[in-house]
């Protein structure tokens, strides 16, 4: 999700705006499909939070949204999940 999460920025950097979807991102910045999917191989899931803010969604092995296995990525930082993973930022180590 961290590819992803530099590809957001590079579209809010040239566009102003966040992206509309996470389509138009793979699009604009012509990234590979798999960069859209999670290690269990499904679409990651993209939410906006309001101005500037979005968060990135792995639902994790059960596959359903809001479960503890979820890995959340918050405006560039895991939020819940596995903060160790690397290149992964945390508010305590970012």
């Amino acid at each position: 999700m961290h590819s992803l999460h530099v590809s957001i920025q590079v579209y809010l950097a040239e566009q102003g705006t966040l992206p509309p979807d996470l389509a138009t991102v793979r699009e604009v910045n012509d990234l590979n499909p798999r960069d859209l999917l999670d290690a269990w191989k499904r679409p990651i899931l993209y939410r906006h939070l309001g101005d500037l803010s979005y968060r990135l969604i792995s639902t994790g092995p059960d596959r359903r949204e809001g479960t503890e296995d979820d890995i959340v990525f918050e405006d560039g930082y895991v939020i819940q999940g596995e903060p160790d993973a690397a290149g992964w930022l945390t508010p305590d180590n970012g």
